[in-house]
């Protein structure tokens, strides 16, 4: 290792002397090119070198003098630029807020104007928004100058010179004695107008004549009794732009519900003749039966004088209403002749019915029904029928059925040739008779196997043209429960005599229910009469008699478990019964409004056989008590529905 150090060392210098020897060799070399020493050649390129590099150091500081202060301003050159342009963007915003504001209270004025009716003041907080306007928008022009006084204004200018103008002229001028009625006008058409404009289809029914002399409810009677209230304060007002912009919604009403409106030629004919046949009707406790005529013959045949002095007065007020109405019709025609769109149809055909009910009541018959002109109606006429469905109307004859198994869904529905009141009145010859029209019903008579077992007289109206009775369903019917329940005594009277099958007949008859007439005026001619098929022959229908809806239910779920204290419960209040069931499935709990727990109930059907034979069936609810901490135990008695009548044999299948 040392000899390679010293080596390399050898070599090092060595290398630096040939170096210098070389050097010295060309510095000499040059001097004697010169002519001068070596030594003097040498110290001048030396101080030559010095000169040049003090030179260069010198334009080297000058130019990083240069360069700074061309930094410096260029930075001051950027800052003055930014400033002026902050300040060009603070301009700007302020010509751009100037502007807005100027728009916006254009915009308000222009608003203003669109919504003013001429002769009409603005309302107060319409005037303190045009002031307030004005104001804004001069502010805002002042704003506009001083931050751009090079602006040019003759476009806002063109626009809101014209706005001072209207309004000035606008508090100058002389409001209308009307203008209250045509502010009210307008405010509600606007209503109708924004209701078009939202797509929204007002669609209107023929309005009964007696709704032409109420008081209307609909927004376009309202805007027309507005207008004939501003027409006749300011006759010289020029109500041309109101009725064109209210034409299309008048013309809508009109077509649609067969009325005029108030401020049109003939509304006031329109409503006498309106008002007389409202009149009318009342007297004569409306056109479709005029009982009034036929009440004051009944006053004479009776020889009630009373009513004969009222039946006469009564009677000469309805032909002078008729008079009115006959001879207003026409000139009700003519002075509507310019609204091409409203007829008179519908007061001809009130005209025509009262004709009609006077021709009917000097026979002393009220006015025959109008049939609905169905298959149905034509296949029902002076007959009941029966059906597994609801029988309407437009009911499908081919629906009909003959046979039924108790314990089904049984429809019935029975249509009429006339009204009984008619039938009766034809089948006496027209003669007068006590009880009409007011006493003439329906007796019902159901038959089994021919033999009558019991008459009836079912609640509805004497001008009914057809009933419909749901005879049998989990429940009574809310209508015409009378046929429900009778026919529940017939399959009573099956049972009583064994029958599996039978045949059920009903037969309906007009009635005369006047206590004052002879029994022998009081039955009237057979108006519809029908059979049914029964079969209580099935499982079904024999579960349906005995433990069904007249039946007594069978025990539930929760009898074995309640019997014993459900009878405690009924000894403890000395109630006698035959037979007690536990019926519900389980215990229902009861809460007051705040969800907070009363008591738990349970339903139990009670059964008994009378001393006449005769047995009957209620639920009795019963109750557990809730303490506050649980539920009293055992039961005790809680609400008790109606009883009603069963068969004895659906009470005795459990004794």
């Amino acid at each position: 290792m040392r000899n390679f150090g010293q080596i390399s060392c050898f070599l090092a210098v060595s290398l630096m002397i040939g170096s210098a020897s070389g050097a010295a060799t060309a510095a000499y070399a040059t001097s004697a090119d010169t002519g001068l020493a070596p030594g003097s050649v040498q110290l001048a390129a030396t101080a030559e070198e010095k000169a040049k590099e003090r030179a260069e150091k010198k334009r080297i500081k000058e130019e990083e003098k240069r360069i700074k202060a061309e930094k410096r301003a260029e930075k001051k050159r950027l800052k003055a630029e930014e400033r002026a342009a902050k300040k060009k963007a603070a301009a700007e915003k302020k010509v751009e807020k100037a502007l807005k504001d100027i728009e916006k209270n254009l915009s308000k004025l222009e608003g203003a104007v669109d919504e003013s009716i001429p002769l009409v003041s603005f309302t107060s907080p319409v005037s303190r928004q045009v002031s307030s306007a004005i104001k804004g928008a001069d502010r805002a022009l002042k704003n506009l100058a001083k931050a751009d006084p090079e602006y040019d204004l003759t476009e806002i200018n063109e626009r809101y010179e014209p706005l001072k103008a209207f309004f000035e002229n606008k508090a100058a001028e002389t409001e209308s004695p009307a203008a209250q009625s045509i502010r009210s006008m307008v405010f509600d058409l606007k209503f109708l107008e924004r209701d078009a404009e939202g797509g929204a289809v007002r669609t209107f029914n023929p309005s009964p004549v007696n709704e032409f002399v109420s008081e209307g409810e609909f927004k376009e009677q309202t805007v027309a009794r507005h207008l004939t209230e501003a027409m006749n304060l300011d006759p010289e007002y020029d109500f041309t732009q109101l009725l064109e912009r209210f034409d299309p919604y008048a013309r809508n009403f009109v077509e649609g519900t067969g009325q005029l409106l108030e401020h049109m030629d003939g509304y006031k004919t329109q409503q006498e003749i309106a008002q007389a046949i409202t009149n009318a009707n009342v007297l004569g406790m409306h056109y479709d039966n005029f009982r009034l005529l036929i009440d004051g013959r009944m006053a004479e045949f009776t020889l009630n004088e009373v009513r004969i002095e009222r039946a006469k007065a009564d009677n000469a007020t309805l032909m002078e209403l008729i008079a009115a109405v006959e001879k207003n019709i026409p000139l009700l025609q003519q002075e509507a002749q310019t609204i091409t769109y409203y007829n008179t149809q519908v007061f001809e055909a009130e005209l025509g019915n009262i004709h009609q009910a006077l021709e009917a009541a000097s026979r002393h018959e009220l006015v025959a029904y109008d049939k609905i002109d169905t298959s149905c109606q034509a296949a029902i006429a002076g007959k009941v029928v029966f059906g597994s469905d609801h029988l309407t109307f437009e009911c499908d004859p081919s629906s009909f059925i003959t046979e039924y198994i108790i314990g089904d869904k049984l429809y019935m529905r029975a249509g009429f040739e006339d009204i009984p009141a008619n039938a009766y009145i034809v089948a006496r010859d027209h003669e007068l008779t006590l009880g009409v029209p007011n006493g003439i019903t329906v007796k019902a008579v159901y038959k089994l196997d021919g033999e009558e077992l019991f008459a009836f007289y079912p609640k509805h109206s004497e001008t009914t043209q057809n009933i419909e009775a749901e005879l049998i369903t989990t429940y009574p019917p809310s209508t015409n429960s009378a046929y429900h329940w009778n026919l529940r005594d017939v399959f009573f009277a099956m049972m009583d005599a064994g029958k599996e099958q039978a045949v059920l007949d009903i037969e309906l008859y007009a009635f005369n229910r006047d206590d004052r007439v002879d029994e022998s005026l009081k039955d009237g001619p057979l108006i519809a009469k029908g059979s049914l098929k029964l079969d209580a022959s099935t499982d079904a229908a024999q579960t349906y008699l005995l433990q069904g809806l007249v039946g007594v239910t069978p025990p539930g779920p929760l009898h074995d478990a309640f019997a014993s204290n459900a009878a405690r419960a009924m000894a403890r209040s000395e109630i006698a019964y035959d037979v007690l069931h536990v019926t519900s499935k389980e215990m229902t709990v009861v809460k007051n409004i705040l969800g907070i727990p009363l008591k738990k109930v349970i339903a139990t059907t009670v059964a008994q056989k009378h001393a006449d034979n005769s047995c009957t069936v209620y639920v009795q609810w019963m109750k557990q008590v809730f303490d506050g901490t649980g539920y009293a135990g055992g039961l005790s008695l809680d609400r008790k529905e109606p009883d009603h009548t069963v068969h004895c044999k659906a009470v005795e299948q459990y004794l």
